[in-house]
């Protein structure tokens, strides 16, 4: 315009720039999301502690839970409960315990297909294709959480509800 200095019009040129941007755009809510995988969460952390009793007997009178059904059952129980309900509820600290419970999952569960893939599945019996179906879907559940919780609008969801 007549009259204006370059740098105004350089300005003028930022701030419109600036106003067309996705970062001052409204982030789409993602709630429904957040609690769909929330309760899917609790889901599987109701049938890992199903499977926990189980194994540990709810009638034996021997009160010591061996090492390996508290490993396979009772830690992925509670931290599926636990990041499950927190999610529901839209807990501050919810976003972030379960971006790194699914990476630690997505790693254990690596490990343990690698290992049982380097050692072979010679003669693979009905359990050990049960127990790679269960692992590859633990897998995608990790992999789904990791990808939806990473979501710019599932980050700003949290953020609007830690400021409200």
């Amino acid at each position: 315009m007549a009259g204006d200095r370059p740098s105004d019009l350089v300005d003028r040129a930022y701030r419109v720039g600036n106003a067309a941007t996705a970062e001052t755009a409204p982030a789409a809510n993602r709630r429904a999301l957040i609690r769909a995988l929330g309760i899917i969460q609790i889901v599987l952390g109701t049938l890992c502690s199903a499977g926990f009793m189980m194994m540990f007997g709810l009638g034996s009178s021997d009160a010591s839970v061996p090492a390996p059904v508290l490993l396979i059952y009772g830690i992925p129980a509670a931290n599926l409960l636990l990041t499950g309900i927190a999610s529901v509820k839209l807990a501050t600290w919810a976003r972030w315990t379960t971006l790194i419970s699914a990476i630690i999952w997505l790693a254990l569960i690596g490990f343990v297909l690698a290992r049982s893939v380097w050692l072979g599945f010679r003669g693979m019996t009905y359990e050990m294709w049960l127990t790679s179906g269960v692992l590859l879907a633990g897998a995608a559940l990790a992999i789904a959480l990791i990808v939806a919780y990473t979501r710019p609008s599932v980050r700003a969801t949290f953020e609007r509800r830690q400021l409200s």
